[in-house]
């Protein structure tokens, strides 16, 4: 494997040496993704806050998942080329994950690459944290993929993720800097505009309203499920389900994007494939596990609880940043009934509401802002 890598960096690089050498640096900005198909909300608003400050500067975004199956791949590997030019021809670079061209090729000196990650923090390891974890990526492949290379900014959103981003991308922590993800722009005026009862509330919200009018219902608590990705999880979907069978309670039903478990219920709204962004604002109470969910929750002041019942397990094959039942028991626990009898007595424990806020989604307004006057001042000195 290592040898099949190493002659396909070695084609790769060849291919764009004569990219570089046939083309010039625009005044550009490339994002990749290979986390969707379509640009996500933290592209879209960067995008529009690049416009903002530079309306000369020109933006491309090229968003496309990893496809499975050998066809999919060769059509993987004929997307690089595109890639390549906008490298090539960029004076910075975007990304929200791992993006193979971005990490594997030499680029010019000039070219800014700003490692945007999908979250806010990380209650879980994962990049180099998580190499030879039973959950977690081969030593030798990544070394030979050169997982997480030739990052100039890594953007978080608090001080306590500084050093858990570092070690995870291999980084010095002077590279990450938390600025703050433009998704905290997005929640921070979507809440303000629900509290206040006045104002634009986002399009995206109200469609929620309209397509579940449960969530609109006057006299119930809307309560958020949304765990990480894990295979066979159908049965905790249920066991919540269950616990939260109430008239007082709304249960949203968030899976991971990758898992296709489904729940219906007299009180349950099931909101696969919803942005998670748009369901927040709205929410009394999230209980999640080991996702980000939390981070950006708690930047909102909605209490978390943590439903952990495979957190043994879960720590073995993948390691823990933060363990929710050492570190917050008072909001954690291996059984779900618990807390549902924890929310129904309204003990929220809002210190650890804060904890989670003041340490990874503590960044003030105007991150998108802040973000963009970064990347255009590389762009002035590169």
């Amino acid at each position: 494997m290592r040898l099949l890598i190493a002659v396909a960096r070695f084609v790769a690089q060849a291919v764009y040496a004569v990219i570089k050498a046939a083309t010039r640096v625009r005044h550009k900005v490339v994002f990749l993704s290979r986390q969707s198909n379509a640009p996500s909300r933290d592209f879209l608003l960067l995008g529009d806050a690049l416009r903002r400050r530079d309306p000369d500067l020109e933006i491309v975004m090229r968003c496309r998942m990893l496809p499975a199956g050998l066809a999919g791949r060769i059509r993987a590997a004929a997307a690089m080329i595109p890639q390549m030019y906008h490298l090539a021809t960029s004076r910075a670079c975007v990304v929200d994950g791992y993006v193979i061209p971005v990490s594997l090729l030499d680029h010019r000196d000039s070219l800014f690459v700003v490692q945007m990650w999908h979250a806010l923090g990380a209650i879980k390891k994962f990049g180099y944290q998580a190499v030879g974890r039973p959950g977690g990526r081969d030593a030798d492949l990544a070394s030979s993929m050169r997982m997480h290379r030739n990052y100039d900014l890594v953007l978080c959103g608090g001080p306590a993720t500084v050093p858990v981003f570092a070690e995870a991308f291999g980084v010095e922590p002077s590279i990450v800097e938390p600025l703050g993800l433009p998704r905290l722009d997005y929640l921070y005026a979507a809440a303000e505009a629900l509290r206040a009862g006045s104002g634009p509330i986002p399009s995206g919200i109200e469609a929620l309203r309209g397509a579940f009018p449960r969530l609109a219902q006057p006299g119930r608590e809307v309560v958020l499920y949304a765990p990480t990705f894990r295979q066979g999880g159908a049965d905790r979907y249920r066991d919540v389900a269950h616990a939260l069978a109430d008239e007082r309670y709304t249960l949203v039903v968030k899976p991971h994007p990758l898992e296709s478990a489904r729940i219906e219920g007299e009180n349950v709204v099931y909101a696969g494939g919803v942005d998670v962004l748009d369901l927040l604002p709205l929410c009394s109470a999230v209980i999640t596990d080991y996702s980000a969910v939390a981070f950006e929750a708690a930047a909102i002041g909605v209490p978390v609880y943590f439903y952990v019942y495979d957190i043994d397990e879960f720590s073995l094959r993948h390691g823990l940043n933060i363990d929710p039942l050492a570190e917050m028991p008072q909001v954690s626990s291996r059984d779900v009934g618990e807390l549902a009898q924890r929310i129904a007595d309204g003990d929220t424990h809002p210190e650890a509401t804060r904890r989670l806020r003041e340490g990874y989604a503590s960044a003030a307004p105007g991150c998108a802002d802040r973000i963009a006057g970064r990347i255009i001042d590389s762009t002035r000195t590169s």
